[in-house]
């Protein structure tokens, strides 16, 4: 597989909710629920992809009251010299090499805005959900 030509990661959509009726937010702990729907399409000829994701987050404090919500969505395409084979067009082959660094980059996208609001001192960043 040789990548002729590859457009960068575009940012559809990008956004950032703080619940109005959390208002204790002193020291407050808690965790991030996270989610990645993603797609991939293959061109009937097999020289193009395109993967679209949408990296969603939800703050939660540690009594399960949301504090924030944020998603970021956006797409890449890959054009290929040849045709990609059966086994490159497997799940994790695709999954190593388009959907993870498409989760990453929303993911830095995300992070920034989420931090920006100072409404939250940390944001890991952790690896996508496998699909199966």
């Amino acid at each position: 597989m040789r990548i002729l030509k590859e457009d960068p990661l575009v940012i559809t959509s990008l956004s950032f909710n703080i619940n109005p009726t959390f208002t204790n937010f002193d020291g407050v702990e808690g965790r991030s629920l996270i989610s990645f729907p993603v797609t991939t399409n293959f061109r009937e000829d097999g020289k193009q992809l395109v993967v679209e994701g949408t990296l969603m987050v939800r703050g939660v404090s540690s009594d399960d009251k949301e504090i924030y919500s944020a998603s970021c969505t956006g797409r890449a395409a890959f054009w290929f010299m040849e045709p990609l084979t059966e086994k490159e067009k497997a799940e994790d082959f695709v999954y190593g090499n388009f959907i993870k660094p498409v989760y990453h980059m929303l993911s830095f996208y995300l992070q920034h805005n989420i931090l920006s609001s100072g409404l939250v001192t940390s944001f890991p960043i952790v690896e996508p959900p496998f699909r199966a």
